[in-house]
């Protein structure tokens, strides 16, 4: 929801979504679950 990414916490929740779901793909293909954090460099929402 875009709105809800104009929030901070809305950021920060995708930022563990992302993290959560980016690990356990790694871990069922490689296994290894390794990021610790995603980062934002610049966000647009359209």
């Amino acid at each position: 929801d875009a709105e809800m990414l104009g929030t901070q916490q809305g950021k920060e929740t995708l930022q563990g979504l992302l993290t959560t779901t980016i690990n356990k793909v790694l871990e069922e293909k490689s296994g290894f679950g390794g990021i610790d954090n995603v980062y934002f460099t610049s966000f647009v929402v359209q």
